[in-house]
């Protein structure tokens, strides 16, 4: 080859390089997963196991308002399980939580703005008891990773088809001048037939971490560059992220609100819960990746104990 043309390859190489890296993807695909077995501390019981699979589109630029970084459209389905004790249940008086599980569907609007603040809006519609179909999930689970066959299902809540709508807002308090730690305020609210409550906390990020509105901690990595540049290119970073949460409402706990039969085994939840997230994030390019650990008081008004889980997550952007 000749040096002229060597020389052309190279450059087209590197051409073609550059617009990969500095590709914007416009959506994005990803699952969670949550199970107290991450921990390896050998326990099968409350908030078991929950699977969440998500798609993200950011709106077109036509739709963004000055000021406004960009909107973020999100469609959701999951499912989250829930044992007593264990979830192998010889008999009734070992119910110390009720057993259930959650399936559901849902969607919402993100907006992130310029000077670092997130409003959600959300809307989810699903159900509680068998139509959630947790003991077949759980049975295939527990036969596929060889564990122990689960019983216990028998005492489960019964059905109840729920809506729910929310609202969380996320403000950035302060940034360290070396752009390696910072402070965010969040607060939520839940209105529904399944859950009903409120909570505020914060999160600390500690790392290579970018700005609210282009960082993988509020899943807003998609979308048009804003007037602002990002921080850094790829985010590496440790996170703490307590919150107190009000719980008017947890039909997982006391049943379908306007079922008079609920179930076998229903409690009253405990008003109030603290919660402590810790965890890793680190998103470059395409990909993102979270690993947490989940910490939180004990929830139901029964002899039932804390509890506290692992979550791993993964997301895959594209055009």
């Amino acid at each position: 080859m000749q040096l002229k043309q060597l020389k052309f390859a190279i450059l087209a190489i590197i051409l073609i390089f550059n617009k990969l890296y500095a590709q914007e993807f416009n959506k994005e695909i990803g699952f969670k997963s949550d199970n107290d077995s991450y921990l390896a501390n050998g326990q099968d019981r409350y908030y078991t196991n929950g699977l969440f699979i998500t798609y993200r589109k950011v709106a077109e630029p036509k739709q963004i308002k000055p000021g406004l970084a960009k909107k973020i459209i999100e469609l959701e389905i999951g499912q989250k399980m829930y044992n007593a004790q264990s979830g192998y249940i010889p008999a009734i008086n070992y119910v110390d939580r009720p057993i259930t599980a959650y399936l559901y569907g849902g969607g919402s609007l993100n907006w992130f703005t310029e000077n670092e603040r997130m409003l959600k809006a959300s809307f989810q519609i699903g159900t509680i008891g068998p139509a959630a179909f947790g003991k077949q999930a759980q049975e295939f689970v527990h036969q596929l990773t060889g564990l122990y066959a689960p019983k216990g299902w028998e005492y489960q809540l019964n059905n109840e088809i729920g809506i729910n709508l929310g609202a969380s807002y996320v403000k950035m308090i302060q940034r360290s001048t070396s752009r390696k730690l910072d402070l965010a305020w969040h607060g939520y609210a839940n209105l529904g037939t399944t859950f009903s409550g409120l909570g505020v906390g914060f999160m600390l990020r500690s790392g290579r971490v970018n700005q609210l509105f282009q960082s993988a901690s509020y899943h807003s990595v998609i979308g048009t560059k804003s007037s602002t540049n990002n921080l850094v290119k790829s985010e590496l970073f440790f996170f703490a992220k307590p919150q107190l949460d009000l719980v008017l409402h947890d039909a997982t706990v006391s049943g379908g609100l306007f079922r008079e039969d609920k179930g076998p085994v229903s409690f009253k939840a405990k008003p109030w819960v603290l919660s402590q997230e810790f965890g890793l994030v680190h998103a470059k390019n395409r990909l993102s990746l979270q690993l947490s650990y989940v910490f939180k008081t004990a929830e139901i008004q029964s002899s039932a104990k804390a509890h506290q889980y692992g979550s791993v997550s993964t997301f895959y952007r594209f055009n």
